[in-house]
């Protein structure tokens, strides 16, 4: 009888530890998205260790604003679906304001005909970002059409 009751107490451990991903925590939330408005859907509900995941695809005319307000071991993440196949064209724009907030995996790409403001900023308003970071973010041909402008 002891034996049967270790067998099942070690399948319902693996069967627990099995259904946590590889690298997430229990608390982690992953939500995919698809446009702008369901980016800022997202941010307002995002709390600390949450990923917004967006979908592979070109991106045009993008104003994504990122702000929250993750912790130190746990930052939000908005990551691309896959690194290098979210691509940003035309006059998209990024701006993330608040603490541990970490932007993974985008192109700016075929663009940058934007007003005044800058293509990425670390501030949305007065609320700048702290604790921040981008990583794996590339610009390709992003450049206004006059060398006259400043891109800053």
């Amino acid at each position: 009888m002891k034996k049967l009751w270790k067998s099942l107490l070690s399948v319902c451990i693996v069967t627990a530890f099995s259904s946590i991903p590889f690298g997430a925590s229990a608390e982690e939330s992953l939500v995919k998205v698809s446009s702008v408005d369901e980016i800022s859907a997202a941010m307002s509900k995002a709390q600390p260790d949450d990923t917004i995941v967006m979908r592979n695809g070109v991106w045009k005319d993008a104003a994504i604003v990122m702000e929250g307000a993750g912790k130190q071991n746990k930052p939000i993440t908005l990551r691309a679906e896959t690194p290098g196949q979210v691509v940003l064209s035309g006059a998209s724009t990024l701006n993330i304001g608040g603490s541990y907030l970490v932007v993974d995996g985008l192109v700016f790409k075929d663009g940058g005909d934007i007003d005044d403001s800058g293509v990425i900023e670390f501030r949305v308003g007065d609320l700048e970002a702290t604790h921040s970071r981008l990583t794996n973010v590339q610009m390709i041909d992003y450049n206004p059409p006059s060398n006259e402008k400043n891109t800053k």
